[in-house]
């Protein structure tokens, strides 16, 4: 169970900075 929290949290980051990526291109 904690792999899939972990998972859960690394891609909420990864959202995170995809999302902060684009604003930043755009």
């Amino acid at each position: 169970m904690g792999s899939n929290v972990f998972e859960t949290a690394q891609f909420e980051a990864f959202s995170d900075g995809a999302r902060a990526l684009i604003y930043t291109r755009r």
